[in-house]
């Protein structure tokens, strides 16, 4: 049961992704000659007007597939003869149509769960954060210049990443006032010296709106900080997860979550859902090619030279980071079928 949840929320991120490209291209009036769910050889398939849609054997990924996108066909209603600033929509609508996922599960999950804004809740007597007037009660919205959403995007800033500085600089919001905090550590623990709220209150509806915007720049951040971790030496190949991983992970969250109830189990599947879409979202917007990040920076250069880039030279292009990325899909799922031993 967990494996096939794993893959129903892995198929619906990959679906929305798609779907977004599919909507982006009718809404520009480009003809989309397909339409798949998964890779391989078609197992159904229905033509319905222009398009064929297609189930395909291997429920991983998925295709829109525009008239001239590949072949740089220029005719009416073709991809390559379309106006550039459709184009970019188009290319762009994956990506966007992830985050508009990943904000509806987050604002269900704090509506029906709650939020965990970053209170204080104690500040250790006599410590460097009392004397500079930190109080309970108070809400960090800032920390060492960076916005803080949610405890936990404190507690990644403190705790995983370790604090950094000997200052600390605060911003809290104390009745409606922001007041801005810098003290030293507490010499007592190396910490702080405050301690702050990790569980969930509930929220009024407007209120979760607000903190629904918190969880998808928490995600985001949490992504960007695991590629700048790829780059700078942090993380390794090794360290990366794809779709066989990423299905494992989903399925052991399930497991664990079963023992809660069933709205522990929906909770956490929707979490997951939130991270999974935030991270195909960031992931594609990537400047590599045969990713949307690498389409899209072909097309800004268009837009600043005013004419088309040469089809052979990004076809090539997109075709060789096409085959680099398969080859290190490969490598990644060859190493999550040895961690499953």
């Amino acid at each position: 049961m967990s494996i096939v949840i794993a893959i129903i929320i892995l198929l619906a991120v990959i679906i929305i992704h798609e779907l977004g490209h599919f909507a982006a291209a009718k809404a520009c009036d480009i003809e989309v000659e397909e339409f798949s769910i998964g890779m391989g050889p078609k197992l159904i398939s229905r033509q319905k007007g222009e398009t064929l849609y297609a189930w395909r054997l291997i429920p991983i990924g998925g295709m829109c597939i525009m008239r001239g996108e590949e072949n740089g066909e220029i005719s009416e209603r073709s991809f390559a003869g379309a106006k550039v600033w459709k184009r970019i929509i188009v290319v762009a609508a994956g990506p966007v149509f992830n985050f508009l996922l990943s904000f509806i599960a987050a604002l269900i999950v704090v509506f029906c769960a709650g939020a965990d804004p970053c209170t204080v809740v104690s500040v250790n007597e006599g410590s460097p954060a009392e004397q500079a007037g930190l109080q309970s009660g108070d809400l960090i919205v800032s920390y060492q210049g960076s916005s803080i959403s949610n405890a936990r995007d404190l507690y990644m800033d403190t705790v995983l990443n370790g604090i950094q500085d000997d200052t600390i600089d605060l911003v809290v919001e104390r009745d409606g006032e922001k007041l801005s905090l810098s003290f030293g550590l507490d010499e007592t623990d190396g910490s702080g010296g405050f301690s702050y709220n990790m569980a969930r209150e509930k929220q009024d509806f407007f209120t979760s709106v607000r903190y629904a915007f918190g969880e998808i720049k928490y995600n985001l951040k949490s992504a960007i900080n695991s590629i700048k971790g790829l780059f700078n030496g942090t993380y390794g190949v090794d360290d990366l997860s794809g779709p066989v991983g990423i299905v494992s992970t989903v399925g052991s969250v399930y497991e664990e979550s079963v023992s809660y109830g069933a709205f522990s189990v929906v909770m956490s599947m929707l979490n997951m859902v939130i991270l999974l879409s935030v991270s195909v979202g960031v992931v594609n917007l990537l400047p590599l090619p045969a990713l949307d990040g690498g389409r899209l920076i072909f097309l800004i250069i268009e837009c600043i030279r005013r004419k088309p880039c040469s089809q052979k030279i990004e076809g090539t292009v997109h075709f060789i980071g096409f085959a680099l990325l398969m080859a290190l899909a490969v490598y990644i799922a060859f190493n999550d079928v040895l961690k499953l031993f």
